[in-house]
């Protein structure tokens, strides 16, 4: 990759393949009220810059049509004001980072998670799916980044992401 193209401005900080994409809202404003109405959030989804050519950035993420990746046009990108960008404090593998997107691409969604996510806050059962079989976006990256939480990665809310301390915001 032309190395020119691998970083991109975003205000003092570049914006680098393996950062965190943090967002606040979605396109389904019913789906993102709840999703923030439940987790006590402003998150609402989440993904992985994995890519960055010319005026284009590839964010792999978890989304209705299953786990894909998903081109943005720069500038689009990093002045939407519902969009937050972190970087990880820690080592990251790039080639590990693409193999897990690539292992995973097209994974269906994990509509069931979101139950599984209720029923372990509100009564600790542990409802394992393992993802295996389908993936929530919040899921795919504490896999993708292999971040260790307390609890199994399939309860990992958006919230829970930027409140570790393993990344920084930009």
């Amino acid at each position: 990759m032309n190395e020119l193209y691998t970083k991109i401005k975003l205000g003092f900080e570049e914006l680098k393949m393996g950062d965190l994409v943090m967002y606040k809202g979605l396109y389904n404003p019913k789906l993102a009220k709840l999703i923030q109405t439940y987790t006590d959030s402003q998150y609402t989804h989440c993904g992985i810059v994995i890519s960055i050519e010319e005026s284009k950035v590839v964010v792999a993420e978890a989304q209705s049509i299953g786990f894909t990746t998903i081109t943005y046009d720069y500038p689009n990108l990093v002045e939407d004001p519902n969009l937050e960008f972190w970087r990880p404090k820690f080592a990251l593998n790039i080639d590990e980072l693409h193999k897990f997107v690539k292992d995973n691409k097209g994974k269906p969604y994990g509509w069931i998670n979101y139950i599984t996510i209720v029923l372990y806050d509100l009564f600790g059962w542990e409802l394992f799916l393992d993802g295996t079989d389908s993936m929530v976006c919040s899921e795919a990256v504490a896999r993708a980044y292999k971040l260790k939480f307390k609890k199994p990665y399939e309860f990992v809310t958006p919230e829970d992401i930027p409140q570790t301390k393993w990344f920084k915001r930009l």
